[in-house]
C-alpha cells in the first residue's frame, strides 16, 4: 500500500509539474492554455478519486476487519 502510494503522489507532482510548466511556457496561445488546464484537471481529479477510494477502503477495513 506504501509503495503504491508513493507511486501515485510522484506520477501526480510529475503532471502538476507538466501541466504548470506548459501554463507557463504557453505565451498566452489559447489551444496551449487549454491543453495546461486539462492535465491540471485530471491531476486533481486523480488525486480526489485516489482519497476517496483509500478513505472507502480504510472504512471497510475498520468496519469489518
Amino acid at each position: 500500500m506504501k509503495i503504491s502510494t508513493g507511486l501515485i503522489f510522484l506520477v501526480l507532482f510529475v503532471m502538476l509539474l507538466i501541466g504548470a510548466f506548459n501554463y507557463l511556457t504557453s505565451l498566452g496561445n489559447p489551444e496551449k492554455i487549454k491543453k495546461a488546464q486539462g492535465t491540471l484537471k485530471f491531476a486533481v481529479i486523480g488525486l480526489i478519486v485516489f482519497l476517496l477510494a483509500y478513505l472507502i477502503l480504510t472504512i471497510i477495513d475498520w468496519l469489518f476487519l
